[in-house]
């Protein structure tokens, strides 16, 4: 694996959070650092990236920092933890396994090709269909053999350092939704068009997610070539922890990722693809002063402040639209999120909801925003 320089800045950041201490050397040429637990072992982070031993501390580094955090030090831990200081951020995972070993000189280049443009693609439509801002700077991770990996990382941006809860970045929470979308496209059967665009849409899935995944040309259509000859058993999908960011964190605050198996995916033709959008861009919502019950499970903290909203019913009836952006939000009412612990308990919401072809619900809060029970199990199925 060929190495870029990762910013010194960024081992400060490792290093501290780990609960090293540090002083400058009398050369002043290097941050020396000491691990608490032990002074004598310590390390050296030259104060100078451009010089020719920079390179060799940081693999050195990289294996100390997986010592903090008590992780062998594999090339596959080494990996991981190399990406995480490069950027901060969740990675979307593809494994493919073999059973008769086929990965050894790697994988066909059409396979990796399809499997990254496709979920690709569809992460960035997911993005946009819930009008965050597109991520233009997604990067593409390093190969792992074995069972083979591809790996898609998404950053996580700056302004989210200010989240909904203890526990989540934004880009985790849209991670596990995205996920749960597609393991939700994996469970609907494809016998006739009309009834699965309707379930397509009835669970807000995007036409494009479908097309990546089940069109002509998508991944179940290539992968199936491969099982057929049997140099592929399966493909998963799934993300993990980042191990720097949720350095300390109990478990029940670390995001839990499903982990899809794609092998139920099955080729849609032509014909579907074309319901869904037709479905997509017929349907419409319109209803005033509202009771809307569900539970928000991420807000955005930039200047509109809007937040994510799971619906649950509108005017105690289930309805089509399954999730919708909210507007605006006044500081105490993410307060009230806060206090709450807005993703576990049930919020009524009075209101305006309206839903244009095409595009994501929004609701217009209104006087009632209050916050009255818990969520059952089988109402947060679908979110962690």
């Amino acid at each position: 694996m060929i190495m870029q320089i990762i910013p010194k800045e960024k081992f400060t950041f490792a290093f501290e959070k780990l609960g090293w201490d540090n002083y400058v050397s009398e050369d002043g040429r290097y941050i020396v650092w000491t691990f608490k637990q032990n002074t004598d072992i310590w390390t050296l982070v030259p104060r100078d990236e451009k010089v020719g031993e920079y390179l060799q501390y940081q693999l050195q580094n990289i294996k100390l920092i997986l010592f903090s955090l008590d992780l062998l030090p594999t090339q596959e831990n080494i990996t991981k933890i190399y990406e995480q200081l490069l950027g901060f951020h969740y990675p979307i995972i593809s494994r493919l396994t073999s059973k008769n070993r086929n990965f050894d000189g790697g994988i066909p280049l059409n396979l990796a090709d399809t499997i990254l443009n496709k979920i690709h693609s569809s992460f960035l439509s997911f993005r946009k269909s819930f009008n965050q801002e597109l991520v233009n700077n997604l990067k593409f991770g390093h190969t792992q053999q074995g069972s083979f990996i591809l790996k898609i990382l998404v950053p996580i941006s700056e302004d989210e350092k200010n989240i909904l809860f203890d526990n989540e970045s934004q880009t985790s929470f849209e991670i596990k939704n995205y996920l749960n979308q597609v393991q939700e496209l994996t469970r609907i059967e494809t016998a006739d068009p009309k009834i699965y665009a309707d379930k397509i849409v009835s669970n807000g899935i995007s036409s494009c997610l479908v097309e990546g995944f089940v069109g002509k040309d998508g991944i179940a259509e290539i992968l199936q070539k491969y099982i057929d000859d049997k140099s592929v058993d399966d493909l998963f999908l799934f993300s993990e922890n980042n191990n720097l960011i949720e350095f300390n964190k109990e478990e029940n605050q670390k995001p839990k990722f499903t982990t899809v198996d794609l092998l139920p995916l099955k080729p849609v033709g032509k014909t579907f693809i074309e319901a869904i959008k037709k479905v997509e861009n017929a349907f419409e919502f319109d209803q005033k002063d509202a009771e809307i019950i569900g539970n928000i499970y991420s807000i955005s903290e930039s200047k509109s402040k809007r937040a994510m909203f799971k619906i649950e019913s509108i005017n105690g009836k289930k309805e089509k639209i399954e999730t919708a952006e909210t507007t605006e939000l006044t500081e105490d009412r993410i307060k009230k999120c806060w206090q709450a612990g807005a993703e576990q308990k049930r919020l009524k919401i009075r209101g305006d909801i309206t839903k244009k072809a095409g595009k994501t619900a929004k609701i217009i809060i209104g006087d009632e925003f209050d916050f009255y029970a818990e969520l059952n199990t089988n109402s947060m199925q679908n979110l962690f």
